[in-house]
């Protein structure tokens, strides 16, 4: 009997993921904001769903086969991020690629080079909510077309698995492991102190960040890109 062989290390190492990197571990003000903020998405959308028919009828599918329900998403990244503190990566193509997208969108992440920082949602308008799930949903359709054959061909559930068509910044997991190693040897305060400089560089730092972040600003931080193995610029990618 035939049997896949195992991947081996230096294949895994070449899968794309998604690199995320979280506040203080325990700053209970921006976790308790972060939280609060999802559940006044989980709010608004679920009104749309009762006062706006063509909302409803645009997004019908989506329930059944995203997890719409942001509240759970965040908590769901939060206990990730528990394995190691700093930071926390996920599947491009996962159950949880197409919320990461979302939340995007919606500033409770911000891009900052090859990784993703958790930030604190500006204003969140109804509006921008209801964009962003018709964006997925209208995606989700023309994707759902085009991969039809290839799950009657291969016989597997058409919700095993993502169908994520959005793209998410990846880097290989190699790179990423690099980086963990790196943000976990920094005192905490450096650390912090360099997430305030890539979020002052977003331009998102005054309104999206917790407070405890500022703690090291004046830190005086020396880093360059040679510290994480195998840091290439062009070994980022993005997963369709």
């Amino acid at each position: 009997m035939l049997t896949a062989s195992p991947a081996s290390d230096t294949d895994n190492g070449k899968k794309l993921c998604v690199l995320i990197e979280g506040p203080r571990w325990g700053d209970a003000e921006f976790y308790g904001r972060w939280l609060l903020a999802s559940a006044q998405v989980d709010r608004i959308w679920k009104d749309l769903i009762v006062n706006d028919a063509t909302f409803r009828d645009r997004t019908l599918a989506l329930d059944a086969i995203v997890c719409l329900d942001f509240g759970l998403n965040c908590t769901i990244i939060i206990s990730k991020l528990a394995e190691k503190y700093r930071t926390a990566v996920i599947e491009p193509d996962g159950y949880d690629a197409e919320a990461v997208w979302m939340l995007t969108q919606l500033g409770f992440f911000t891009q900052t080079g090859d990784r993703y920082q958790m930030t604190i949602p500006g204003e969140l308008q109804t509006d921008r909510v209801k964009q962003v799930l018709l964006a997925l949903a209208d995606q989700r359709h023309v994707k759902c077309r085009e991969v039809e054959a290839w799950y009657d061909t291969f016989g597997r559930e058409r919700e095993c698995r993502s169908l994520s068509p959005f793209f998410l910044q990846c880097v290989p997991r190699s790179q990423a492991a690099g980086w963990q190693q790196v943000l976990d040897s920094m005192e905490e305060t450096e650390r912090l102190a360099h997430r305030s400089l890539l979020l002052a560089v977003s331009g998102n730092r005054e309104s999206r960040e917790s407070k405890q972040d500022r703690v090291g600003e004046q830190t005086v931080i020396s880093w360059t890109k040679s510290q994480v193995p195998g840091e290439r610029p062009d070994e980022s990618h993005a997963a369709p």
